[in-house]
């Protein structure tokens, strides 16, 4: 069996990918926990009921964050698979971060995410090439693993 060395650029490249993801991660949780608190506030305040599950507003929020969610194992999982077995897929690492990002800019201003019926077109601006960068990823992996 042989060793496979990563490269200490390579490494430190993949932790800030890594890192960078997390934040994005950690900063949708933030928002989404302090849109709910000022809705809940400004309707104690009106003395109206807020229900966070079916105020059309939290659906934004609420997608974002699940979607970061839904997608962080594939994504870091072939990620690191990847450069575990050798490749020099920080690049990819960091087209896909950006497009996440994109993907919560859409969200969060209503041109992706819909309030009452969910995902909006433009929101596949964002999707569509963060699937080809987990594409390549596999490919990577299974190429790789498989050689």
């Amino acid at each position: 069996m042989t060793a496979i060395e990563v490269e200490e650029g390579i490494f430190k490249g993949a932790a800030l990918v890594t890192a960078s993801y997390l934040v994005l991660f950690s900063a949708t949780m933030v928002i989404q926990g302090l849109s709910r608190f000022g809705m809940e506030r400004k309707a104690l305040k009106a003395k109206k009921h807020f229900d966070r599950y079916t105020d059309p507003r939290m659906r934004p929020l609420d997608r974002a964050v699940g979607n970061l969610l839904e997608w962080l194992p594939v994504f870091l999982g072939l990620f690191w698979l990847s450069i575990a077995l050798g490749a020099d897929t920080v690049m990819l690492g960091w087209a896909y971060v950006i497009g996440r990002v994109f993907y919560c800019v859409l969200a969060y201003s209503g041109q992706g995410i819909s309030r009452t019926v969910g995902a909006k077109a433009p929101i596949l601006l964002a999707t569509v090439p963060m699937y080809a960068v987990l594409g390549m990823l596999g490919r990577e992996v299974f190429t790789r693993a498989l050689a």
